[in-house]
């Protein structure tokens, strides 16, 4: 059996790989350098997670001009307001990834007591997927679309965080 310094020298060694080995994620600086095919006009992706002993259901909607809206209650959608915005190149680069993972062909229906999911319409077509989500940050994706989640939630998450603290000068 390792010694806790075994353990925790490992860890220490680990820590940093994990970390950095790990993420991967569409930065805003990265959205706007790379083209990519703009997303589809009628582009809409709604993300979120909820249920538990409270009921409550957290996320964002993104539309295909980037702007952000952020919802939180008691059911998906509600109580909404706007949160920010990637402009069209942030969507573009969002709509990159939903096709790289072919997100209309995944077939993802769990319920638990927490349950995470994506729905997006694009080119007259919705999709949802819904599964049981993994602790980010701590276990790697299940699969790309909850790769995808976290990584839309960053980005909006940043883009929230840029109109709550503005930088003034």
């Amino acid at each position: 059996m390792p010694s806790f310094t075994r353990l925790l020298a490992l860890g220490l060694f680990l820590s940093p790989l994990v970390v950095t080995g790990c993420r991967r994620s569409i930065s805003p600086d990265t959205a706007e350098s790379t083209q990519y095919d703009p997303a589809p006009s009628d582009f809409k992706m709604m993300l979120g997670q909820g249920g538990g002993f409270a009921g409550r259901w957290t996320g964002f909607t993104i539309e295909s001009d980037g702007s952000i809206v952020e919802w939180s209650g008691p059911v998906a959608g509600s109580n909404e307001h706007p949160a920010g915005t990637l402009g069209r190149e942030g969507a573009a680069a969002i709509w990159h990834d939903v096709v790289k993972i072919d997100f209309f062909s995944q077939e993802i229906d769990e319920r638990g007591e927490v349950t995470a999911f994506l729905t997006i319409n694009a080119d007259s077509v919705e999709h949802r997927v819904s599964w049981i989500p993994g602790v980010e940050g701590l276990e790697p994706p299940k699969h790309p679309v909850e790769a995808l989640l976290w990584r839309t939630r960053k980005l909006a998450l940043a883009a929230k965080a840029a109109v709550d603290n503005p930088v003034t000068n």
